[in-house]
């Protein structure tokens, strides 16, 4: 994901503010070439925070399985200082949790890295996978409070970090030498600045993670079918706004398909945004997106798409409560640019579209806090 992106989501958030999480994962059959099960030691994991403590915890609360788990105690600050490369070469995002690990050998034949997580505190995290050459590559997960959830990601889920370019531009297993978990806080704290935003206010913070394992596995691919698809149990949105944030997966049922069901509180004046990374050309052949959703609750809502040269376009709908799901069949041609983003063609190029995000604008003009439950069922491309 590119820091640039934030910088223009900044913008959008002058009149809205962004949030959306993430949730579970499925068991992943295939070969696992590297785990860290935490059972004995901390496995020489490191932070890039020196002032972070990483141990390991019994307490049976924060033991995802076994007898232990990694716990990391680290402080949260709204301007973190940049962090110093790791040993190896790989660069480090600037933020204060960090969890590292080097790999000598590199990750030659991985196909997908599942994981348990659980944070204190609801947060956006990046899993991070580093090369000797300083390019980066980092996938999404919104992390709730309290709550252990495990993320199946595959490579496709990974997509480079403008502000360490990788040389070789594509992400070659055998040169990576490192994979982190990062507090995704610094990156968008620092660009949204004081947003009333939930996810930046400094303080104590704990992360605990259990079961990481590299795998060579059968993975979802990256199809032209699906931008998010449900079936693989990781919702792998960055999540800004809201509060009291609530994620399950509801499995499908009779008509109903397989949904993430979000509940959270919206505070007067602000708006909820969830946005994701998309992997390059991913949309090229698309005429256009089909999303599902069902709210309980009325919902001005926008559905939002990004080139890769900043320009935004957007579409706004109005969601009825109800039982049943609204299907939004959404052709390119019902997304308008947001003209605080100019476009040098001034029209909208699928084989551009890098970042897809929904917003929850409902909260901006309202007096009240407003508590809302959506189900959002599989995105789909239009043929």
């Amino acid at each position: 994901m590119r820091l640039g992106t934030l910088t223009l989501l900044a913008a959008v958030l002058a009149c809205l503010s962004m949030p959306l999480p993430g949730r579970a994962a499925p068991e992943a059959p295939g070969t696992v070439l590297q785990s860290w099960d935490f059972e004995q030691d901390t496995d020489a994991w490191i932070s890039f925070n020196a002032g972070a403590i990483i141990g390991l915890t019994s307490v049976q609360a924060d033991v995802y399985q076994g007898t232990s788990s990694l716990e990391l105690q680290y402080t949260y600050q709204n301007a973190p200082p940049p962090a110093p490369p790791p040993a190896g070469g790989a660069a480090a995002p600037p933020i204060d949790g960090s969890l590292f690990h080097q790999l000598p050998q590199g990750a030659a034949g991985m196909t997908a890295v599942s994981l348990a997580l659980k944070t204190s505190y609801s947060v956006n995290i990046m899993v991070g996978l580093m090369k000797a050459n300083g390019g980066v590559y980092l996938a999404p997960i919104f992390s709730p409070a309290g709550e252990w959830r495990s993320h199946l990601l595959p490579l496709t889920a990974f997509t480079p970090l403008a502000d360490h370019p990788d040389p070789d531009g594509r992400l070659d297993l055998g040169t990576i030498n490192a994979i982190g978990f990062f507090d995704a806080s610094g990156f968008l704290g620092t660009q949204l600045g004081k947003l009333p935003v939930a996810g930046f206010t400094p303080g104590p913070r704990r992360l605990w993670l259990d079961d990481v394992r590299l795998l060579a596995a059968p993975a979802p691919p990256a199809t032209a079918a699906s931008v998010e698809p449900v079936a693989d149990g990781s919702f792998r949105f960055l999540v800004l706004g809201g509060e009291d944030w609530q994620i399950a997966r509801e499995e499908a049922a009779g008509a109903r398909p397989a949904a993430y069901r979000l509940s959270y509180a919206l505070p007067a004046g602000t708006a909820l945004v969830a946005f994701k990374p998309l992997p390059a050309g991913l949309l090229a052949d698309a005429k256009g997106l089909h999303l599902s959703i069902r709210t309980d609750r009325k919902l001005a809502f926008v559905v939002g798409v990004e080139e890769q040269g900043k320009a935004r376009y957007m579409h706004q709908v109005t969601l009825e409560p109800g039982a049943v799901a609204t299907e939004l069949a959404l052709p390119w041609s019902e997304f308008q640019l947001d003209p605080a983003t100019p476009d040098a063609d001034g029209q909208l190029d699928p084989g551009q579209l890098t970042i897809f995000s929904l917003a929850d604008l409902s909260a901006l003009a309202s007096a009240d806090s407003l508590k809302t439950t959506l189900w959002l069922g599989p995105v789909t491309i239009l043929k």
